[in-house]
């Protein structure tokens, strides 16, 4: 049994840094302080069903490409048929992650680097606890227009090797809070099934539940 439990915090130590929808490694929509190795790549494929764009309905098929690409650093693309901007680069550094057996991480970053509304900035703190269970807590900062900071929260849960729960909670410009939540299949060390729904709250405009299916791949270079 003891072999078993240090078997499934390995695992999901490991499996645990994979993109989130809008590129940085992290839980659904917010980034998180568990990082991506040096020299190590992830990608990810989203495609949305049941998005609203000035009132008719669209699809969107997101990609994004994150590089362990020295120590510290995270660069990322975040690019997709939502985009009228080409692509957006992330870029995260890890400021602190302690040799504890559960570790605590801490991680700065600036997402959607190239967008002229949702430029941000972020700090997040990344804790794994007993039993497969990471959690998440920071805050992110718009600044282009007028400064709105909010808090973001977030929970990835390991109920065995093969399977991972996730939710998470996140600001908006609106000074409203959207609600996250999905699940993660791995097919294979490397390789994870992604089934999310964003917005369960409906506080964004188009006041839908976003429903999306991808994959990720993680692999060292």
């Amino acid at each position: 049994m003891r072999h078993q439990f240090i078997g499934l915090i390995l695992y999901s130590s490991i499996l645990f840094a994979s993109p989130t929808i809008y590129g940085p490694t992290g839980v659904i929509e917010m980034p998180s302080a568990e990082s991506i190795a040096y020299k190590q790549v992830n990608v990810a494929v989203d495609y949305a069903m049941n998005n609203y764009d000035d009132g008719e309905k669209k699809n969107n098929f997101y990609y994004k490409f994150n590089l362990g690409s020295f120590e510290n650093w995270e660069l990322g693309i975040l690019g997709g048929s939502f985009l009228d901007e080409g692509v957006f680069v992330n870029m995260k550094y890890f400021l602190m992650s302690n040799q504890e057996e559960h570790p605590l991480s801490i991680a700065a970053g600036l997402e959607r680097i190239g967008s002229n509304d949702d430029l941000a900035t972020y700090l997040v703190t990344s804790k794994r606890f007993e039993g497969g269970l990471h959690g998440h807590f920071g805050f992110k900062a718009y600044f282009q227009d007028s400064l709105y900071a909010s808090a973001m929260i977030g929970i990835e849960y390991f109920s065995d090797e093969k399977i991972s729960f996730l939710a998470d909670i996140t600001g908006e410009k609106n000074e409203s809070y959207v609600l996250n939540g999905g699940t993660k299949i791995f097919i294979d060390n490397d390789i994870a099934l992604r089934l999310y729904l964003i917005d369960i709250t409906k506080n964004r405009a188009a006041k839908e539940t976003l429903y999306t299916f991808g994959l990720s791949l993680s692999k060292y270079i």
